[in-house]
Order: structure tokens, then C-alpha cells, then sequence
């Protein structure tokens, strides 16, 4: 395998908060500097596309033209349609085509926003909603709750309510994905990773013998990038078996990369890597502090084919 380009650069002295790699041409890197603050780059060369700050409102009206033009902003530069955007009291989730949104509000209510409707999304009074994933092509729902509960719905459709086994954790650092077309679901309590299937059933079971400090998934659920909080490596899985395929430590792929600057300033190694992006392709982003590199799980370490201790 050939490694492609790898970049780095210096864009704020504050914690990158998310990075999306987004499809598209260009392929962009969305990387979120603040709650609704954002920066793309193009994804080839760290060329510089431009920024966007969002309104932090959610309108109380939320279908027709009213509900349209609030959402029409939220594009990347290759029109891509951004993912999640955070607002004053709440979280929205934008599905690929920008035709279904998912608002997850601060008293931990979901509302799916679709044809024109808005539809409180039913749960038990007793339920804390702590994370919330969103296929964006199929609408299928996963939500993980305060006691280690995976709640799945199908659009506004109620699925399944899993026991994970994720709860009891020592720090609870609830973390979530859903593969495209909710094929795989993965959940992570920052201790342990469980992966599902679309209906819940429990497929794979890994205990970390490390601190989990970022995770993601790529869109087809096939590879899973975790940062390791204590040393500073990312490992890259193979979730068909939960496997770790390759890993290095973020400094070295850091040091590897070219250096594309902006600013001036300097990053502290030692800092965990909090943002994790990874697609099918094996690109991979990540961010330390506010520095921010896009590289290729084909420059890391190979690890050999090992069967990890789970259950």
C-alpha cells in the first residue's frame, strides 16, 4: 500500500473540539474550533477553504421555509452537508442529504425533524439520553443512556432498548457511533467497546487495557480508530473481530507530516488526542490540543494478526 500525503498544522491555542472528513470534490476536513465555529481544509494538501460561524438559535418553528433557510448554511465548501452542529441547548444531527435532522435538546429529549414534521421521539421518564449517534443515509437512531442502555429507533419508530453491559465503568466517558446503513453500532463507556448489529444483538466485546481519550468509526463500520490517553498512541481495529491492525504513536505521525503553518505556536506532545476522524479509505485525522494532522493508517505500525482478549 502506498501512503499518501500527510499534513499537520498550528490553527488555534484552543482544543480542536470535532473533526469530519467529509466526502465530496474536494474531500474536505471539517475541524470545529468552537461550539459553532469551524475551519475546512481541503483533505489532498491542508489548503485552506475558508471558515464559518453559526448562529447559536434554534428556531421554535421547525418545518417550511422557515425551518429550510436556518439549515441552508450548514454546507461544507464541496456542499456536503455538515453533520452535527451544536446550539444554544441543544445538539442537531443533519442526515447526508440535509432532508432529516435529529435535535437532542438539554433536557435530553430527542426530537427527529423530517417531511416537513417534528416528532418527539418516545422514552422512559427515568432515561438520560448521555450520547446520541445518527446513520445519516438509512435514519436509523442509537442512543446510549446514564445507566449503559443502547435505545435504537428507526426514524421515530422505537426498535430496541439493549442492555450493553457498559455501565459501572469507573469514569463514565460515554462515546457512540453507527456504521452507514446501521449495519454496526459501536459504544464505549472509555474502558470498554461493544459492537452491535442494526437490532442490538451483541457481536463483539473488547476490554482496553488503556484509557480511552477519542473514538471513530469509518462510514462503512469496517476500521475503528482509538486514541489512547495515557501514551499517546491510535490503534486502528478491524471490527470484524475487534483486532488491532495498526497503531503509532501520534507524535511520530505528527513529526511525519508535512508541515502546512498558519499561525504561529507550539503543542505539548504529552496532550491526549481528543479528535479522531477515519474513512473507508484509511485516511485519518486527528487533533492534539489545536494542532491538526491528516494522514493514513498505511503509515503505521502493522501489528500481527492477534486474537484480543474478549468477551
Amino acid at each position: 500500500m502506498i501512503a499518501m500525503a500527510a499534513w499537520r498544522l498550528y490553527l488555534t491555542d484552543q482544543p480542536v473540539r470535532r473533526l469530519d472528513l467529509l466526502t465530496g470534490k474536494p474531500a474536505v476536513l471539517a475541524a470545529w474550533t468552537g461550539a459553532r465555529r469551524v475551519s475546512f481544509f481541503d483533505v489532498k494538501n491542508g489548503a485552506r477553504l475558508g471558515e464559518r460561524v453559526y448562529d447559536a438559535l434554534l428556531p421554535a418553528e421547525r418545518e417550511g421555509e422557515t425551518w429550510q433557510e436556518f439549515l441552508r448554511p450548514f454546507k461544507a465548501p464541496n456542499d456536503s452537508a455538515l453533520p452535527l452542529l451544536q446550539l444554544d441547548g441543544a445538539t442537531l444531527y443533519n442526515s447526508a442529504d440535509g432532508q432529516m435532522q435529529i435535535i437532542h435538546d438539554e433536557n435530553g429529549d430527542l426530537f427527529l425533524v423530517s417531511a416537513g414534521k417534528a416528532v418527539r421521539l418516545h422514552k422512559e421518564a427515568e432515561a438520560t439520553f448521555d450520547v446520541v449517534a445518527f446513520d445519516r443515509t438509512s435514519g436509523l437512531i442509537a442512543v446510549l443512556d446514564r445507566a449503559g442502555r443502547l435505545h435504537l429507533y428507526e426514524q421515530h419508530t422505537r426498535l430496541a432498548i439493549v442492555e450493553t453491559g457498559l455501565a459501572g465503568a469507573d469514569e463514565w466517558r460515554p462515546a457512540l457511533a453507527v456504521a452507514q446503513g446501521g449495519a454496526s453500532i459501536i459504544a464505549s463507556n472509555g474502558e470498554t467497546v461493544v459492537i452491535t448489529d442494526g437490532s442490538g444483538r451483541l457481536r463483539q466485546r473488547l476490554d482496553l487495557h488503556y484509557r480511552l481519550s477519542a473514538l471513530a468509526s469509518s462510514p462503512d463500520g469496517q476500521k475503528l480508530a482509538l486514541a489512547d490517553a495515557e501514551v499517546g498512541v491510535i490503534r486502528v481495529y478491524d471490527t470484524s473481530s475487534l483486532t488491532a491492525t495498526h497503531q503509532r504513536f501520534a507524535a511520530d505521525l505528527l513529526a511525519d507530516a508535512r508541515r502546512v503553518q498558519l499561525i504561529g505556536g507550539t503543542v505539548s506532545l504529552s496532550s491526549s488526542v481528543h479528535s479522531l476522524a477515519i474513512n473507508n479509505r484509511g485516511t485519518l485525522a486527528f487533533a492534539i490540543s489545536g494542532v491538526i494532522c491528516v494522514t493514513s493508517v498505511s503509515r503505521m505500525g502493522v501489528l500481527p494478526r492477534v486474537s484480543p482478549k474478549s468477551r
